[in-house]
């Protein structure tokens, strides 16, 4: 054994807490800990065999448990120590046991028979490599998940891979997914899945880590070990709900970024080695942002991002053929069921059941009514469904005056107790059984409700947020609110994020209960955000009813049935990856806005009485099934200033992203180029922009715009 694999045998052992010893000749690590003592004995092939034998003799005389392992690579040492350390195997079965459990609570709400199937949707992908420009760009041709996989797999050195998606989207699904299907690739990598609850605080991010790798491994290690195997590959983090730990409100330019560089410098410590880091998120304007990119570049670490952005769930990738057509035939809204909760309800019915449920917009109801009517056996619960509901809609009250999703059991519990008496004295006085239960019993049976779930920090929630926002919804139409806080304003008691989990639940109900919605709300929202606005509008009211939006970006929004009609409705808005069905668009409602990215089926321009040179709408990289978008920049090249010489405008774009001392930002913003050269003409920018596309100069991720290789090489060579 050369010197320089001693070294690196010592090292390795060390850091497990071995002490190194030789013993004629032998090297031997020993290992005391409590009561247990060990010794590994290390035999070269040039080594005596009777000598091996003395030593391992020496050292069982003296209590030790003693192993004999001959000279193998130092890869081979890591995986043994890593699979005996770590009770791989162990833990591997834990992993999948909680993997079975999720399984098990999302077929909770579904019909008898159902089975749990991981759908696949669509979404676009990004590699990135820090060191520059966007290293690579692949089209969505394979499964999420298999993306993913052949990544993290195949990807040599550290990589950072962030998931995005909007709520109800199927992050926390394709999470665990993830992990179950890491934990079947091989046998020497252990996933640490951590999800995080709303109530933590993003300052002691450092903490969280380090109390879910101390409770995931039972300190069966120490956390040193654990960093080591982390920058090794051996165990790749999958981080749930990272969104959880942000504003609303959130970015860079914020106050509140130093807790968000302090949580993603945590992050980035550990990007080192071979290390690999996944986390799901909402969209927030941190990974979106020229000055993310820009820090990203300056890290002293060298890895790879790879950003996925979930689109919306579609009936297509849900539904059969078969199944669509009994909804469209009982005018069920099928363009609005985008939820993941009713669209598994809906998959799992039979004909039979679907074409009774889908009459009269009743497929809400019945999926209600299946949670609650099994209850009533799997928990011997005499109780109706509607006296239920009674309860967890005052539950839902108290989360949204206390701005909580989940809460200790035993406060959970409590609440439950506490403002049911009436209700539990009439159960207990009718209970049809003996022994009649006590208070504190049917607080206990209904704090394990089925439209509860325990989230993995031991606290209680709600099964999932379209029964939270549907619940939300439902006490707003009734008046609960105003009934039970008179004295208090809505909006202290519903924040915008809960307002939105009632809008995102309400897009599958008949309209004029999204109507009744939309009036309920409009009566207290009017300090929420611009976006909260928008989707309030699209999905509950068909239209836009604010007379402006300004410095907005919509990203991979279905907006269907909708006119923009308004003349300067849109001021500085982009809109990323969206879908446009239905819609009649008026050039002149899009000041300095445009489409980047976007579809638009059977979409038509409105008549705009011949004022479409006043228009500075744009649309890059547009597709559609009518060629409408062809038709945006009609007659202008005579109204606008003469068309810029192609090669010129090329470089003239370029040049943005270059800095007066030669230095370049990998990334800019399309509308913030678009507002440098405002005096160029639309039309030739927004082809230039796609010729620089198509020729990979640059990569467009929505209003995200990378400089390639090729584009840097174009630049410096007709400067």
């Amino acid at each position: 054994m050369d010197n320089q694999l001693l070294q690196e045998y010592d090292k390795i052992y060390k850091l497990y807490g071995y002490q190194s010893a030789d013993v004629d000749g032998i090297r031997v690590y020993e290992y005391k800990h409590g009561r247990y003592f060990g010794a590994d004995i290390i035999a070269r092939s040039t080594d005596r065999e009777k000598t091996v034998n003395k030593v391992e003799l020496e050292y069982k005389k003296l209590g030790f448990a003693t192993t004999v392992k001959h000279f193998s690579p130092i890869q081979e040492l890591e995986i043994d120590l890593f699979k005996s350390f770590f009770h791989v195997d162990t833990l591997r079965r834990s992993i999948t046991k909680r993997y079975s459990d999720f399984v098990n609570k999302q077929l909770l709400g579904l019909p008898d028979n159902a089975k749990y199937e991981y759908i696949n949707g669509s979404y676009s992908s990004f590699l990135y490599n820090n060191s520059g420009p966007v290293h690579e760009f692949e089209e969505d041709d394979v499964s999420m998940i298999d993306k993913i996989i052949n990544t993290i797999t195949t990807e040599n050195g550290p990589l950072l891979t962030i998931i995005e998606a909007a709520a109800g989207y199927g992050k926390t699904c394709s999470a665990y997914e993830i992990v179950n299907r890491i934990c079947g690739i091989n046998d020497n990598i252990l996933p640490l899945y951590i999800e995080l609850a709303r109530n933590r605080e993003a300052r002691i991010f450092k903490h969280i880590l380090q109390n879910e790798i101390d409770l995931q491994f039972q300190n069966l290690v120490t956390s040193d070990v654990v960093m080591h195997q982390i920058i090794e590959g051996r165990i790749p983090i999958i981080i749930d709900g990272f969104d959880e730990l942000l504003s609303k409100d959130m970015s860079l330019g914020s106050s509140d970024f130093r807790k968000v560089e302090s949580m993603l410098n945590t992050i980035f410590d550990m990007l080192k080695g071979n290390a690999k880091i996944i986390i799901t998120s909402r969209k927030t304007a941190i990974f979106s942002s020229e000055e993310y990119y820009s820090w990203m570049a300056n890290s002293a670490t060298d890895f790879k991002m790879l950003r996925i952005s979930l689109s919306e769930p579609t009936i297509k990738n849900w539904l059969s053929p078969q199944q669509i057509d009994i909804l469209r035939q009982n005018n069920f809204p099928i363009e609005n069921v985008s939820n993941p909760v009713l669209l598994s309800y809906i998959r799992n019915l039979t004909d039979t059941e679907l074409k009774l449920a889908s009459k009269e917009n009743a497929l809400v109801n019945k999926y209600f009514a299946l949670l609650l009517e099994r209850e009533q056996i799997r928990q011997k619960l005499f109780m109706t469904s509607h006296t239920q509901m009674r309860i967890f809609m005052k539950l839902v009250r108290f989360m949204c005056e206390f701005n909580i999703k989940a809460e200790e059991k035993s406060t959970i519990k409590d609440l439950i107790l506490e403002y049911n008496s009436d209700i539990f004295a009439e159960y207990i006085e009718n209970y049809p059984d003996y022994p009649k239960p006590t208070y504190d019993e049917l607080a206990d049976t209904l704090s394990n409700h089925v439209l509860l779930d325990r989230k993995n920090n031991g606290t209680i929630g709600f099964i999932n947020d379209f029964v939270f926002g549907t619940l939300i919804g439902d006490n707003l139409l009734k008046g609960k609110f105003s009934e039970h806080y008179s004295n208090e304003s809505l909006a202290s008691i519903i924040n915008e994020d809960f307002a939105s989990l009632a809008i995102t639940a309400f897009r599958v109900q008949p309209m004029e209960r999204k109507e009744e919605l939309w009036n309920q709300l409009s009566s207290f929202d009017s300090s929420f955000s611009q976006d909260y606005f928008f989707q309030r509008d699209i999905y509950l009211k068909k239209r836009l009813t604010k007379d402006q939006f300004t410095d907005m970006s919509i990203n991979d929004m279905f907006i269907d049935s909708v006119s923009f009609s308004h003349n300067a409705l849109l001021q500085n808005v982009v809109f990323n990856n969206c879908v446009f069905a239905n819609c009649s668009l008026k050039r002149t409602a899009f000041i300095q806005s445009g489409l980047i990215n976007c579809h638009l089926h059977n979409c038509s321009w409105e008549n705009n009485d011949n004022v479409e040179d006043e228009s500075s709408m744009y649309l890059i990289s547009c597709t559609s099934d009518n060629g409408i978008e062809l038709s945006l920049y009609k007659d202008q090249d005579t109204t606008e200033n003469a068309a810029q010489d192609n090669h010129d405008l090329l470089f003239i774009i370029l040049s943005c992203f270059f800095k007066e001392d030669g230095r370049y930002s990998p990334m800019k913003r399309i509308t913030a180029i678009r507002a440098e050269l405002s005096d160029y003409n639309r039309k030739e920018i927004s082809k230039a922009f796609d010729k620089l596309s198509n020729q990979k100069m640059i990569n467009m991720d929505g209003d995200l715009c990378f400089i390639q290789k090729e584009g840097i090489s174009y630049y410096y060579k007709y400067k």
